[in-house]
């Protein structure tokens, strides 16, 4: 198809000799009418070629002729030259001759005849190969014009003209002629605007174009560099003049200040600076020589700063992950000559072995925490009492080091003799035997559930991994010498962790050793705050998240106005409890769950006030959550705790309970989650009115009693905005600030300035310093103070106001570093309840999400580990997708933490959108009832492989029980098992989890669990022979009912 009709006509009228036969046929169509109405204008000719037009046959010989007699004038002239290069030589060489002569130094005539000689060979080759080349030359000519004479006697496709009237024509032979055409002009030519970096329909923007490169080197001090001063230099010698004046200014500002840590630090961290460059310009690849720098600048740092934490720290993270187990644990080693009571140092010395495939053995691992605790207990003897609280706190973290390892590795019965041992040892109880617990699974029914199993006839290793389950959950309590049990690793006694049992004499470190116990028996931390979790310090532990327990408090909200996210979200990671447990319906499951709440119970009658309420209000709360579960369908309750109620109302009518405010709210609360909503917005009203009438909060005694009453009207206030009823939560607010009941319209200023003077008085008055816990569970009277203050600015003045009031006092309790203070712990409860306020108003208004977006994650960068704004975002994510972040944003959000509870919790929420993606896509096919597969979107999946493949490359996370359990249920395969294994050697579940997605290798997997001496409780061979025995029973039954 041609284009170009005038170009079309033009090559008519050349070729007019043709016959009219080779003319194809033109199609009628009115379709383009524009091309015939383009007008090209004319090329203008010399002024010698327009009288005559000479053909292209003509032109080719007289080309051809002018040509060869350039070559002829040319071989001339090169005669000419060779003739004087001849006379040149021959004149030199008669020169030489007479040169020779005269000194004396003939040539004889051989000589001279082989120069001769030489010199006639040389002119002859040149000669013959100027020859051969212009011949070559005219051969080359002659095919050229022979092809062109051709190419122009052949058959050309006539075209129509431009005088006819068709439109359109087809053009099935091609014009060669049209490749002559130098260049076409306006208005023939044709435009195209091509943009294949936008989408379909999108405009074409104007900003130019950015090259992405794709490998970086890191920019080197360029602010202070200037360009002029390095032209002509190579980048090399430029990043390594850079390099060198760097490193000369830290070392004079440490030769200043060696005291200044954080300098240090980051002279360490600019070692990977210089080891990116020598990998770049010098071919050094290895990491060994940048490890040793930086822990040679370490121990000079240390030498210097005796002691620091955060020295010691980086020293034994560079040491665990660039040098081998058994030399980075010599080293640690070493320096624990020197500081004996450094907790870094000694969770460094275990983990060198506790993470290493070789070395790591479940005795052996538990010997080395005796070591370290028997050390630190030492340590204090004789020691000023100063250095006690020190030496005390290292020996809880280790109780929480060795009890998670005991857990993970399967030896529940030793995780139970130390919560057991502490308990008894460091509180005050009536009997030795208070905290004994007692099994209440026969035997009988363990059987029974084994026997169901082995009537399902699956493959050996597939049974013996559920039997293991089967007794995991029912025989987690260690059985005393005088009872007999088959499984000998069942008969344990308090000699076997007698060195891990010491004394806490601090009493403010109590409530921190009993939380760590309870924690230890899987009860989750209610709320989940970032403060609560440094305190216990779990955020110090990579390899803490086990289980799915660490996930629950996100579906028990701190407020009735916080809307929790799905109880789906947890759907992935149930399948991977381990037992002895509480949310599966299993033989195990009430006896656990009992067993726990009485703990909680126990330790609340022996602990003296605040203690006491804050782990009965830790209690309540637990079983609220547990309730929380039963509604969304996770789990089902054993019988005897649907009888909540009554059990609680016993408490209250408990003299020691009475007139506790604490416990009231929370019996209300607890009212709210069974959805008895009229009955829990009466038991507020009736505690509010009964506590303290007609005393003023002011005035109430005691801290704890003002802080509970405040807490009730905040309470009340939200149940009221939770229904909707507006009038009733501002008469709630105004009642507290003037406790009498007046008209509204006078009362609002005089209460608006009583709220300020009386929040000024509460945060004056609140204690600060370092906090033991109890602080965490009890309510803040300064918070709930200004909390009730900001809904009363919400609901008189503006919204506006009342997030001016929360952006003013946050700041005021935000502290740096790592140590939880009370000021903290206020400024994190802030927090919630401004991101509360934020939430609902968005819920029930048109008001824009992105003022709820900043805020949640400005406080994420404060307290990363706060389980409730991590959900809160991932459920704005969901809901307002228009102004939700980009991935790498809120990727960057979670992961602010060195902590692994924020990685896991994003990895948990992507899990959650892919399978809300793949119900859609069911649904949908469905509803529309197509034939075929149902094809789902892997791109959530992958994208959650890729943030799990690099989570677990990470120094700080891939030693997380949980992600790899993770790995092997998304991506099954037995590179990913070994993997897992060989960073987390210990973790028992991993074993199991591998016998389903590498069955192959199950037998490999036992060996390997029985080297390592973690827990199993059968056998696969005792269960084939169980399996066997049951076979020929069942085999003899089925023959007697035939016969």
């Amino acid at each position: 198809m041609s284009l170009f009709p005038a170009y079309a006509a033009d090559a008519t009228a050349s070729v007019e000799q043709h016959d009219a036969d080779n003319v194809p046929k033109v199609r009628e169509t009115g379709e383009l009418p524009w091309l015939h109405d383009i007008k090209v204008p004319e090329i203008p000719l010399p002024q010698q070629d327009k009288d005559c037009r000479v053909s292209s046959e003509t032109q080719c010989e007289t080309r051809t002729k002018a040509f060869e007699d350039c070559i002829t004038n040319s071989a001339i002239t090169t005669d000419i030259q060779y003739e004087k290069k001849e006379k040149k030589y021959e004149r030199e060489t008669h020169s030489d001759s007479v040169t020779s002569k005269k000194k004396g130094k003939r040539k004889s005539g051989s000589d001279s005849d082989t120069s001769n000689e030489a010199y006639t060979h040389h002119r002859k080759k040149r000669r013959h190969k100027e020859h051969h080349t212009e011949k070559n030359y005219f051969r080359k000519k002659k095919k050229k014009k022979l092809k062109r004479r051709s190419r122009d006697e052949s058959p050309v496709c006539a075209i129509p003209s431009q005088e006819k009237t068709e439109d359109f024509y087809e053009d099935k032979c091609p014009n060669k002629g049209f490749l002559k055409v130098d260049t076409l002009y306006k208005p023939a030519v044709p435009v195209y605007k091509c943009n294949h970096h936008k989408a379909l329909g999108k405009l074409p923007s104007r900003k130019a174009k950015k090259r992405n490169y794709r490998y970086y080197l890191y920019c080197l001090d360029e602010e202070n560099s200037q360009a002029e001063n390095w032209k002509g230099v190579s980048s090399c010698e430029k990043q390594e003049s850079e390099i060198m004046s760097k490193t000369e200014e830290y070392n004079v500002a440490l030769t200043k200040n060696p005291n200044d840590v954080d300098m240090w630090i980051q002279y360490v961290n600019y070692q990977e600076v210089v080891h990116q460059f020598e990998r770049a310009y010098r071919g050094v690849h290895g990491k060994g020589t940048m490890a040793e720098r930086q822990l040679s600048i370490i121990d000079r740092a240390l030498a210097l700063n005796p002691g620091n934490k955060q020295l010691v720290r980086k020293r034994v993270t560079i040491a665990e992950s660039s040098l081998s187990a058994d030399v980075a644990s010599r080293q640690i080693e070493a320096l624990l000559s020197t500081q004996p009571t450094s907790i870094e140092l000694w969770r460094g010395f275990v983990r060198t072995t506790q993470w290493s495939m070789a070395l790591c053995s479940a005795p052996g691992v538990l010997n080395l925490y005796i070591k370290a605790t028997q050390q630190l207990h030492q340590s204090r003897r004789g020691a000023p009492a100063s250095q006690t609280p020190p030496a005390e706190r290292a020996i809880i973290d280790l109780v929480l080091d060795c009890g998670l390892f005991l857990r993970q590795a399967g030896l529940w019965e030793h995780v139970w003799l130390l919560v057991q041992a502490y308990l008894t040892l460091n509180l005050i109880t009536p009997t030795t035997k208070y905290f004994e617990l007692k099994s209440d699974v026969s035997e009988d029914d363990v059987m029974t559930e084994e026997m169901k199993v082995m009537r399902s006839q699956l493959p050996l290793m597939t049974l013996w991994a559920r039997v293991e389950r089967i007794r995991e959950d029912a025989h987690w309590l260690p059985v005393s010498d005088s009872e007999e049990s088959e499984d000998p690793q069942r008969h344990v006694t308090g000699e076997d962790i007698a060195g891990m049992v010491h004394p806490i004499t601090e009493p403010m470190l109590n409530f921190r050793l009993i939380a760590v116990c309870i924690s230890l028996l899987k009860v989750p931390l209610l709320p989940c705050r970032d403060c609560w979790v440094r305190l216990l310090g779990i955020d110090q532990v990579p390899w803490a998240v086990d289980g799915p327990e660490w996930f629950l408090p996100v579906l028990q909200p701190p407020s009735p106005l916080w809307k929790p996210p799905p109880a789906k979200i947890l759907q992935s990671v149930l399948e991977l409890v381990g037992g002895p447990q509480y949310l599966l319906t299993t033989l195990g499951q009430p006896v656990y769950l009992n067993s726990v709440c009485r703990i909680l119970r126990l330790v609340s009658d022996i602990l003296p006030e605040p203690a006491a309420t804050a782990f009965l209000v830790w209690w309540l709360r637990f079983e609220r959550l547990m309730v929380s579960l039963e509604q969304s369908g996770i789990c089902k309750l054993p019988s005897n705790h649907r009888k909540l109620r009554s059990s609680v109302k016993d408490i209250l009518k408990q003299e020691r309970y009475r007139n506790n405010l604490s416990l009231y709210r929370e019996f209300a609360l607890l009212e709210l989650d069974l959805g008895h909503n009229d009955s829990a917005q009466r038991i507020l009203s009736n505690a509010t009115e009964a506590a303290f009438p007609g005393m003023p909060v002011a005035g109430v005694p005691g801290s704890t009693e003002r802080a509970a009453l405040i807490a009730l009207y905040r309470s009340l206030c939200e149940v009221h905005l939770a229904r909707g009823d507006k009038a009733g939560a501002l008469e709630t607010v105004l009642t507290l600030a003037s406790n009498r009941s007046a008209n509204l319209q006078l009362s609002i200023t005089e209460t608006a300035s009583k709220f300020v003077h009386i929040g000024a008085e509460l945060l004056n008055d609140s204690p600060s310093g370092d906090t033991d816990g109890s602080e965490i569970l009890l309510p803040d009277a300064a918070v709930d103070w200004v909390t009730c203050h900001a809904w009363m600015v919400y609901l008189t003045e503006s919204p506006l106001a009342a997030t001016a009031l929360f952006e003013k006092l946050i700041p005021k309790f935000e502290g740096s570093g790592d140590l939880v203070t009370k000021e903290r712990c206020r400024a994190e409860a802030l927090w919630e309840s401004y991101i509360c306020m934020l939430q609902w108003h968005c819920r029930n208004t048109t008001f824009t999400f992105s003022v709820l977006q900043d805020a949640i994650i400005r406080a994420l960068e404060v307290f990363p580990n706060n389980l409730h704004f991590l959900a809160s975002l991932a459920e704005l994510q969901n809901i307002a997708s228009t102004v939700s972040v980009s991935w790498c944003h809120l990727t960057n959000s979670f992961a602010s933490s060195e902590s692994v509870l924020p990685q896991a919790f994003l990895i948990l929420d992507l899990l959650h959108r892919h399978n809300k993606v793949k119900e859609a896509n069911i649904q949908a096919f469905q509803f529309l009832s197509v034939g075929g597969p149902v094809v789902t979107d892997p791109c959530e999946q992958n994208r959650c492989l890729a943030l799990l493949e690099r989570l677990l490359v990470d120094q700080t996370t891939k030693h997380c029980p949980l992600l790899w359990r993770l790995k092997l249920k998304i991506h099954p395969s037995e590179e990913t098992f070994y993997r897992a294994v060989d960073e987390c050697p210990w973790v028992r579940d991993i074993y199991l989890d591998g016998t389903l997605s590498v069955p192959e290798k199950a037998d490999k997997l036992q060996t390997l669990m029985m080297e390592k001496e973690l827990r199993y409780h059968v056998l696969p061979d005792e269960l084939e022979v169980i399996r066997s025995g049951f076979e020929a029973l069942a085999g003899l039954v089925k023959h007697e009912v035939t016969h």
